[in-house]
């Protein structure tokens, strides 16, 4: 198949999936089929007086999907007035939404134009939350009750029929149902809680779609009832596994002010493929509305996009890629910039990705700290486990879209300078993030991706904007307790002040004893008042710090007992093994970094993998040297470049060590970059 005709044919083939909720059959797809036969791929022609708001647009050998009709109607018929999505042919078949008039400049055949919506009616995704006192759909929530996120299908759009909304579903007679309503496959339906809440354990569920309960709604003469559950109760399609039709529902409690949001993930377990997902914001407490925009209570089958589980809105990224592992499969999916219109690239990687992972993992442990480590094999490695598609895709007729997912970042770096990208690998099913050090992915033969892409991986709990007049860092907390290697007690004891005291920062606790680390890092007394730099070197295993590889769980810190709560704006440079461990299977790597989230740790330097002592000195060193001659507000990435880049090119002679540098490429920032770290104090 031609380059040309090849971004049209996956683009009809998603137009399709997205109307129908499944893949056409073995039907040859193409425009003039299409025009030929619309019956056939579930199309009718749009109505005389319809709108085409969100129709298939034909041409002979091509199409478009309209995304904004001008004209509302199909009378006083201005052609120049719809804006479309259209398949690019220079960009990999990514939408681009263009004018007509700019798109009469790209072809030569727009005449003889015809519009089709699919046969079926219009059908919704209705979310909301209530809780046992009656309320539905509160503005705010409070800290500490008992909510309920409810989810229903149906052909009734909840939120028109709740505001007395004209036309909230299609009316037909009952012959009618058989041609408009689409077959259904089984679904899994994932509600991910994203934010500080009791438990943010996923609910999970196994359903199917009750077509009986659709063409009820369709064909009932009148429904009067503004109330949200007993809609759901009388017109949610949702039916679980064993027939049961309650609500689908997750119960939740908030535990503290800001904004939460639901992610809502439909996936196809039976085609590997996402069905749809969105995000559903609710804001907690008397908080800034402006930082928790709230969605409608319903959405209409359509179109959609990989979710993004950060609440944040990046607007420095230049791009994003997303892996969604469902542990049976797992979706990858890539997006140039994160508002742009155009479709991401998406595709179903070739392997479980969590083995892959732990695999990777378990071969820089082995070989870390000495020259036998190969940097390009685990590049290799790392890019066939995310990019190497299902299908082998190396034909023309079937391409892999990982494959040109790694192209786009490709290209995306030859003319970067430092651009940001923004990366997350999350488990579904366990609510948990995966770190991986993509910057090693190559670039060339000799240079990898890192050398000109910033890659940022989150936290699992997004924290709202920093607020108020500290909005740096002046306070500087260290807890450097590694007493088995080459660390005097005075070098522990120094490293700090010597930071702070040419800055006239302060630093309010300075501990080189697990016991009183411990003491300072578990307790419950209140939040400080200022944020902090919390400087770390200590041994990390199975979920707990110490100071010795010889300690018990027992006698070290482990995360669950994290108490202190650190003022939002607070960062970590954590020099201990593992942190974030790659593909760690029971989560042990993971559960310290995420406990110092929880408590409100914004961002943190880290390595997914063993910190050699050599590694974890020098890299402290050159924080020490950064840091110390900082005449003006510096980030925390700006920071790490400058302390890791002298590693990597050190003019220090003892920095001039092969294996500590190959060693330095896993350091990595997660959380939020941008994090400022005070200047001079004059």
């Amino acid at each position: 198949m031609s380059d040309k005709l090849l971004p049209l044919r996956n683009f009809l083939r998603e137009v399709l999936y997205a109307y129908h909720g499944r893949y056409p059959s073995n039907e040859k797809i193409n425009t003039e089929a299409i025009l030929k036969s619309p019956g056939k791929f579930g199309l009718r022609p749009v109505r005389k007086g319809e709108s085409r708001l969100g129709s298939l647009m034909i041409w002979p050998k091509s199409a478009a999907l309209v995304a904004e009709d001008g004209n509302d109607t199909n009378t006083a018929f201005s052609l120049q007035k719809i804006a479309v999505w259209y398949p690019s042919t220079k960009n990999c078949g990514a939408l681009e939404t263009i004018t007509v008039d700019k798109l009469v400049s790209q072809t030569t055949s727009l005449t003889d134009i015809r519009y089709f919506q699919p046969i079926h009616p219009r059908l919704f995704w209705n979310s909301w939350i209530d809780s046992d006192d009656g309320s539905e759909q509160p503005v705010t929530l409070e800290t500490g009750k008992l909510y309920r996120f409810r989810l229903a299908f149906s052909a009734l759009d909840f939120n028109a029929q709740k505001n007395g909304a004209d036309n909230p579903r299609e009316k037909i007679e009952l012959q009618q149902t058989e041609d408009y309503l689409p077959d259904f496959e089984p679904y899994n339906i994932t509600v991910v809680p994203v934010g500080k809440f009791r438990t943010r354990k996923p609910l999970l569920s196994m359903v199917t779609i009750s077509r009986d309960t659709l063409t009820r709604t369709l064909i009932q003469d009148k429904i009067t009832t503004r109330k949200l559950n007993e809609m759901s109760r009388e017109h949610n399609a949702i039916k679980f596994e064993d027939g049961d039709n309650t609500i689908l529902s997750s119960a939740f409690i908030p535990i503290e002010p800001g904004c939460i949001s639901f992610v809502v993930v439909v996936s196809s377990k039976a085609t590997r493929r996402l069905v749809t997902s969105w995000r559903v914001n609710a804001m907690v407490g008397d908080q800034d509305a402006t930082q928790c925009v709230t969605t409608s209570i319903s959405r209409s089958v359509g179109p959609s996009a990989m979710p993004w589980f950060e609440v944040s809105d990046e607007k420095q990224a230049v791009a994003r890629l997303g892996i969604l592992d469902f542990e049976d499969f797992a979706i990858g999916s890539f997006q140039k910039a994160r508002d742009a219109d155009q479709d991401p690239i998406s595709w179903v990687l070739k392997g479980p990705l969590e083995r892959a992972l732990r695999d990777l993992s378990e071969y820089i442990n082995d070989n870390i700290g000495s020259d036998a480590l190969d940097l390009k094999l685990v590049s290799r490695e790392l890019t066939k486990t995310l990019f190497d598609c299902a299908t082998n895709g190396d034909s023309d007729e079937d391409p892999c879209d990982g494959n040109i997912a790694l192209q786009e970042l490709r290209s995306l770096a030859s003319t970067s300078k430092n651009d940001r990208v923004q990366v997350n690998l999350r488990n579904i099913v366990a609510n948990r993030n995966y770190y991986a050090p993509v910057q090693l992915i190559s670039y060339s033969e000799s240079e990898a991706l890192g050398k000109y892409l910033d890659f940022v991986q989150p936290l699992p709990i997004p924290l709202p904007p920093v607020l108020g007049p500290t909005k740096c860092i002046s306070d500087w907390t260290s807890g450097l307790i590694v007493t088995d290697a080459a660390f005097t007690e005075t070098w522990r004891r120094t490293l700090v002040p010597s930071i702070v005291e040419p800055l006239h920062h302060r630093s309010p606790a300075t501990f080189d004893d697990l016991n009183l680390l411990k003491g300072y890092l578990t307790s419950s007394s209140p939040m400080c008042e200022r944020p902090e730099a919390l400087v770390l070197l200590a041994h990390h295993g199975r979920g707990f710090l110490a100071d010795t590889q010889k300690r018990k769980r027992i006698e070290g810190i482990p995360a669950e007992q994290v108490s202190r709560k650190f003022k939002n704006g607070s960062v970590g440079i954590l020099m201990a093994c593992s942190l974030g461990a790659i593909g760690d299977k029971d989560n042990d790597g993971a559960m310290f970094l995420e406990r110092l989230n929880e408590k409100n740790m914004r961002a943190a330097v880290i390595s997914p993998v063993i910190v050699p002592g050599r590694l974890a000195a020098r890299f402290l060193e050159n924080v020490k040297t950064v840091a110390s001659k900082l005449e003006k507000d510096t980030t925390l990435s700006e920071i790490f470049r400058l302390a890791r880049q002298r590693i990597l090119n050190g003019p220090d002679p003892q920095d001039n060590n092969e294996a500590v540098r190959i060693a330095a490429n896993f350091l990595m920032i997660v959380g939020d970059p941008d994090t400022s770290i005070c200047g001079a104090i004059k």
